[in-house]
């Protein structure tokens, strides 16, 4: 019977489980942190008098404003690829 030795692994091979550990940590800290508000659904409508409706419009809310904070990176760059590829009267291209 043969043993596969540590030597067999690359450092390349390390270095992508490594990106993919962390990739997949943060992705359960980031959906957890997103699911675990239903449990504060009770506690918080009770303490403050809301109704079910308007707590799940905050986070409707929440999660729209969580979107567009992703996305904004996204659309300056779309916005910075476009005013190169035609820029201005003047010619200006940006910075």
């Amino acid at each position: 019977m043969s043993s596969i030795s540590e030597s067999s692994s690359s450092p390349l091979t390390r270095s992508v489980v490594i990106v993919i550990v962390a990739g997949c940590v943060i992705s359960l800290l980031g959906f957890g942190m997103r699911s675990s508000f239903g449990l504060f659904l009770e506690p918080m409508t009770t303490a403050h008098g809301w109704s079910r409706e308007t707590f799940g419009l905050a986070l409707a809310i929440q999660n729209l404003m969580w979107a567009g904070a992703a996305l904004g990176p996204l659309a300056a760059l779309i916005h910075i690829a476009i005013d190169v590829a035609s820029p201005g009267a003047n010619g200006w291209r940006g910075a």
